[in-house]
């Protein structure tokens, strides 16, 4: 992908970032033999693509607390950085709730209360393009809630929402494996 640079701002070059629109892509897999080296053999297999049937990007809401100490010695509070606290956003999808067996549905028969496992999200690249190795992936351990069903909006698809907790590890930037 060739980046273009913006008009120069006070001699500065600002680096032009890639658009988001449509570059977060989501897969649910129930398992990963590595997590800090997911497989590509192991998507394509076992994994639930969760992207286009999702009704928005899905967010993590991540934040970092900082603390704040104080010593006798100083005149001003210092603080450290602690811990990263996740409150992911609902995850809104599309389902057929006629059609247990659509190829719509198929998530929300997976993702079901109390089901556990992991969330891969690719960002930067379209659906078009085909996971390789080396591409970076985040891999997200997480707990599923409860499904509710959504209210539908004239013209929208029937929706559902479920609640996603973040339940262990958080790997950034994890290299694809064959």
């Amino acid at each position: 992908m060739t980046v273009t640079p913006v008009v120069p701002l006070g001699g500065a070059t600002v680096p032009q970032g890639p658009s988001g629109a449509g570059l977060q892509l989501v897969w649910f897999m129930p398992t990963l033999t590595t997590p800090t080296a997911p497989s590509i053999a192991e998507i394509t297999q076992s994994g639930v693509f969760l992207s286009c049937i999702m009704a928005e990007p899905h967010d993590y809401n991540a934040t970092q607390n900082k603390e704040q100490r104080n010593r006798a010695c100083l005149v001003n509070a210092v603080q450290r950085l602690g811990r990263v606290e996740y409150d992911p956003a609902e995850l809104l999808i599309a389902y057929d709730p006629q059609d247990m067996d659509a190829d719509v549905s198929l998530a929300y028969k997976t993702l079901q209360p109390g089901v556990t496992g992991y969330f891969l999200y690719r960002w930067g690249l379209t659906r078009d393009v085909p996971l390789q190795v080396g591409q970076l992936v985040d891999v997200v351990q997480v707990t599923i809630g409860q499904p509710m069903k959504k209210m539908p909006e004239d013209g929208n698809d029937l929706l559902v929402g479920i609640t996603v907790a973040f339940a262990g590890a958080v790997d950034f930037d994890v290299p694809l494996a064959a």
